[in-house]
């Protein structure tokens, strides 16, 4: 249950949510008038200003601090509780510094929070998503997919030889070039795709709504982006890259990786250094060549495709 509200409110468009947190605390000064000083309600408040600065802004926790030490001093004198006015200032600004004091703690945490959680999901030496974000990116992909029928393209990225260059150049030359090739990835796709380092020298790219053609134009760009990067850091450093269409929804997220992991195996054996492409037949699991844009250019790093 829980877990659904907090999707639910993770999801709420802001002004929806404080929509939501105003008539809370609306309804939070009707009772507090109603019951007048039979029961306190001042620590209820804290729910819809919790709510506010937790999946609002961060300005909206203190705002619906505000607001509620406010309704909560006029429901009380609404109610004709005699106060001295010297007290209800003092009352309104204790409840206002306590409700504005837990939304400032409470968005902190959620901030900080965020930050290990994003740290969780990334590679600590190239800074592009770790294998673990990239599934989860992988599964909320086919999931829209499966409600719009729109094509999805995954490509498998692995260094050619990788160990010489660690066993020649040392550990500090290998992590250099991952992190070229890692940058120049990130550099060459949209900011709706997934650059993830899945291990090693594996990297794995994730283009949603990219159909077969619309990735061989990419992919022979990206290719020729990276064959520049990589040379200039020495010219001993060549891919082999799988990149798979797929039109249908695909069974489960192994399957996309397993197909795009075969299709670069078959790279590395036709000799390495090149990339192939094909779409995936979601029904018989082969692999069949992928149609090339109508204005494709040829590009001299452009694998044989392989079906």
């Amino acid at each position: 249950m829980l877990a659904r509200i907090n999707i639910l409110l993770l999801g709420a468009p802001r002004p929806a949510l404080l929509f939501v947190c105003f008539g809370a605390v609306a309804l939070l000064g009707a009772v507090d008038h109603v019951t007048s000083s039979a029961i306190s309600m001042s620590a209820f408040y804290l729910v819809p200003v919790g709510v506010a600065a937790w999946y609002g802004r961060e300005r909206d926790g203190v705002l619906l601090a505000l607001l509620s030490a406010a309704v909560w001093s006029a429901a009380r004198l609404a109610a004709g509780t005699t106060i001295q006015p010297g007290l209800v200032i003092g009352d309104v600004g204790i409840q206002c510094a306590g409700l504005a004091g837990a939304s400032m703690v409470l968005r902190s945490l959620h901030a900080r929070l965020s930050a290990e959680r994003e740290l969780a999901r990334k590679d600590a030496l190239t800074g592009a998503f770790n294998a673990r974000a990239f599934r989860e990116r992988l599964e909320y992909s086919l999931a829209l997919f499966a409600r719009g029928a729109r094509p999805l393209t995954v490509a498998y990225i692995d260094l050619d030889d990788f160990k010489h260059i660690n066993d020649s150049g040392g550990h500090a030359e290998g992590d250099r070039v991952l992190s070229t090739l890692a940058h120049t990835l990130a550099e060459g796709t949209r900011c709706t795709d997934t650059v993830a380092r899945l291990g090693g020298d594996e990297f794995a790219l994730l283009l949603p709504g990219t159909d077969a053609p619309g990735a061989v134009d990419v992919m022979s760009k990206l290719r020729e982006r990276l064959s520049g990067a990589l040379q200039a850091e020495g010219g001993a450093v060549t891919c082999s890259i799988g990149v798979v269409t797929f039109t249908h929804t695909p069974r489960t997220a192994d399957e996309v990786v397993r197909a795009a992991d075969r299709l670069m195996y078959q790279v590395k054996a036709r000799g390495k250094d090149a990339v192939a492409f094909a779409v995936f037949d979601t029904f018989t699991g082969a692999l069949v060549g992928a149609p090339l844009p109508r204005r494709a250019r040829p590009a001299p790093m452009l694998g044989a495709v392989v079906s």
